[in-house]
């Protein structure tokens, strides 16, 4: 903090050059006018908020004092907290607590001895490209619309990274977060299966946890797994039966509708 001398030097500066900035000024019109409380003027005319002087931006006034706050014998090199708590005892500026940030940053004693205990951000991460549909999906919300007949003001929006195939589905601003998870697995899970990922802008609803909820896993009694998983064409019916001559042979041609497919992948 700026301290005796220097204090009253720097007030002095500031009740003299507070007409000059053109802002203090109409705030000290507004003053006049009441339409301001936070601001008011003292019997010395000095232009305060909440207490504070209210430091002009002129004749590098407003740097002159972080110079003296920072690198003075009475200061020795605050950070960033420190010396924004000690100089809003006294001053203030719009914007003074990132004038401050952006003056310590700049100091090269604080650039080379003090720690940054912060983490260090990385670059930009890609979104991976999806490899199957329905493995990743992009869940949002359209808001703001009139009620329905069934009291719906929302639409769920569930979106395939892969295909762009959506599912709009009407629901309620009412609904906890077991009641989204219940309708994700009976609107997406019993049709797609469980996403490997999903994307959500709104993170109050905790969609991709509740998916995964061991409340919510369906029992392995009465399921018959087979101990071979390889995928199996079966055949399910004759579609269709021709005889072709092959020069000197005869040859049957038939088309097969296989299981999981529909009548056009018939082969």
């Amino acid at each position: 903090m700026v301290r005796n001398g220097f204090e009253s030097s720097y007030v002095m500066d500031v009740k003299s050059k507070q007409g000059l900035d053109l802002i203090l000024v109409e705030l000290e019109e507004a003053v006049l006018k009441k339409s301001v409380e936070a601001f008011f003027q003292g019997g010395d005319g000095v232009l305060r908020y909440q207490g504070r002087l209210c430091v002009p931006n002129v004749d590098g006034l407003r740097e002159k004092i972080l110079e003296e706050a920072h690198g003075s014998q009475y200061s020795i090199h605050p950070g960033v907290i420190k010396m924004y708590h000690d100089l809003r005892e006294v001053y203030w500026w719009n914007g003074m607590k990132k004038d401050i940030a952006e003056f310590v940053a700049k100091c090269p004693n604080c650039q080379q001895v003090k720690v940054e205990h912060q983490r260090l951000g990385g670059l930009s991460q890609d979104i991976a490209i999806p490899t199957w549909k329905w493995e990743d999906v992009n869940v949002d919300f359209i808001v703001g619309l009139p009620h329905t007949r069934w009291q719906h003001d929302l639409i769920w929006v569930i979106v395939d990274r892969m295909t762009k195939s959506a599912h709009f589905i009407p629901i309620k601003v009412s609904y906890s977060t077991e009641e989204y998870a219940k309708m994700y697995l009976r609107e997406i899970v019993r049709l797609h299966g469980i996403p490997l990922s999903i994307i959500s802008g709104v993170s109050c609803l905790n969609v991709e946890e509740m998916c995964w909820d061991a409340t919510y896993i369906v029992p392995l009694e009465g399921l018959e797994i087979k101990e071979n998983l390889a995928y199996e064409e079966v055949p399910v019916e004759i579609l269709d039966r021709q005889d072709k001559r092959l020069r000197n042979k005869e040859v049957s041609f038939v088309k097969v509708l296989w299981r999981n497919h529909l009548v056009e992948g018939a082969t």
